[in-house]
């Protein structure tokens, strides 16, 4: 146990919303588990990390953990764990919960002087600068004498992954090494004249105090430099700002801005005491929404926008989520029952149309009347007239079915699908309904008719035919 140290107090800038206060805490009191949104910076002369995100003059401040062997990288791997390499004992400790770590048992032993970590959800990587290669040590244990994941590495003082590729320094550039093996022929994607040591998403510094800008690539120092920061030895993106570490100056400048920072300009955090060689820096991952695309997030605008999701996934129709200010209605993953391939709702059906069934209008069935030897126009009986004639009437019914009535002059007419129609006039007119009238009609010297429209087919029409057909004849016999 490490012995009781008298307590001093130092004070600590700290942002409160919307207040600033300042805070005084004992310096040997370690402060609680991190917390989303906060920096860490190892501190390899003091042999602690500390806790930066509020700013200001740290010196004496409390100390997130203490107790380490000059510790350089830092990241947070599986399960939510902080990790920490310790060069000079070869080590890497987890520090998660904070506090002393003296003597604390380490998570991966038999490294050579590790410097660098890279983290991810399933797998952590450090980079051994005298064996010049990059060792995966996800499973912890003792790795003498493992076999490398990337060697021919010179000086790989840092790594970083961006976009899926994880890079890392060798020479005087950065190189892509996501794959592993062999790097010592490998051409850097990104070089200038001093050697470049810490870099973020987008920034990379170099030793003589530029701080460039690499995502294009290429020789960096033919370009002007986004920020000018004493002996910058790393760089960090975060929602709060961009902040760089410089080595002489034992200080965090914000650089959000870009500009000349050698000219005394006031640092975001002081009163730090790590080794002028390296400085190791850590946002504490917000998670999806936080503004940072970290690891396997393919982005983050805090919240929907028309280029990304929700879940930190790039905006795509048939993705399986709806973005609404990408212009999505839905997304059911492809098209669906209530989705379009374009993720537009499917507009719904009309239902089943009420359309009246018209019976239709019997308007014109042509009515040839029989010939009778006799009988009177005004005959308005059921039996054949005497004379012959076509007549147009019109009329009405309930039934559908074939007229085959013959010429009808004032009379009744009995449907044998059960309608019954009374037509009058004369002229020859054409039946266009479906009904079937099988019964006989009055004969009109002059010409009779009958016509109706009916809107139902009797099933009986053509029996009825049949009967009217025999009954003519025989009356025509009996005269």
């Amino acid at each position: 146990m490490k012995p009781v140290q008298p307590i001093n107090r130092a004070c600590i800038l700290t942002a409160l919303v919307p207040l600033t206060a300042l805070v005084c805490l004992p310096v040997d009191m370690a402060l609680a588990a991190p917390m989303q949104g906060e920096i860490y910076v190892t501190e390899r002369d003091a042999g602690s990390v500390v806790e930066i995100h509020a700013g200001g003059d740290f010196q004496g401040a409390p100390r997130f953990a203490t107790g380490l062997s000059n510790p350089a990288g830092i990241c947070v791997g599986p399960g939510g764990e902080i990790y920490v390499a310790e060069p000079t004992a070869g080590e890497v400790t987890i520090i998660t919960d904070g506090g002393d770590f003296t003597g604390a048992t380490p998570f991966a032993t038999g490294l050579s002087v590790p410097l660098a970590l890279y983290c991810t959800e399933t797998q952590i990587f450090v980079s051994e600068a005298p064996a010049q290669q990059i060792t995966e040590i996800t499973g912890g244990g003792d790795f003498t004498n493992e076999p490398p994941f990337a060697s021919g590495l010179i000086v790989p003082v840092h790594m970083h992954a961006v976009g899926g590729t994880l890079w890392s320094n060798h020479l005087f550039g950065l190189v892509d090494v996501t794959l592993g093996g062999d790097m010592s022929g490998a051409m850097p994607f990104a070089w200038a004249a001093s050697d470049l040591v810490g870099f973020s998403d987008t920034y990379v510094a170099a030793v003589d105090g530029q701080i460039y800008d690499y995502t294009a690539g290429g020789d960096l120092s033919l370009q002007t430099p986004f920020a000018l920061v004493p002996n910058a030895l790393n760089v960090i993106e975060t929602p709060a700002g961009i902040f760089a570490a410089s080595g002489s100056e034992r200080a965090i400048y914000d650089i959000t801005a870009g500009g000349d920072f050698t000219a005394g300009a006031p640092p975001f955090a002081s009163g730090l005491d790590p080794e002028p060689g390296f400085i190791g820096m850590l946002y504490i991952d917000g998670g999806c929404g936080d503004g940072m695309t970290q690891d396997v997030e393919e982005c983050d605008d805090s919240g929907e926008s028309a280029a990304c999701d929700a879940d930190c996934t790039l905006a795509v129709c048939g993705d399986g989520v709806v973005n609404v200010t990408a212009g999505e209605e839905c997304d059911d993953g492809g098209p669906s029952a209530d989705c379009n391939a374009d993720c537009t709702d499917v507009a719904p059906s009309g239902g089943e149309s009420g359309g009246e069934e018209s019976g239709g209008e019997e308007s014109g069935g042509e009515e040839s009347g029989g010939e009778g030897s006799g009988g009177d126009s005004d005959d308005t009986s059921t039996s054949a007239g005497t004379g012959t004639g076509t007549g147009m009437g019109t009329g009405t019914g309930t039934g559908t079915g074939m007229d085959t009535s013959t010429g009808m002059g004032t009379g009744t007419g009995m449907d044998m699908d059960t309608s019954t129609s009374t037509g009058t006039g004369a002229g020859t007119g054409t039946d266009t309904g479906t009904s079937s009238d099988t019964s006989p009609g009055a004969a009109d010297s002059g010409g009779g008719c009958g016509c109706r429209s009916v809107t139902e087919r009797s099933g009986t029409g053509y029996s009825g035919m049949l009967a009217l057909l025999g009954l003519l004849a025989g009356v025509r016999r009996r005269r």
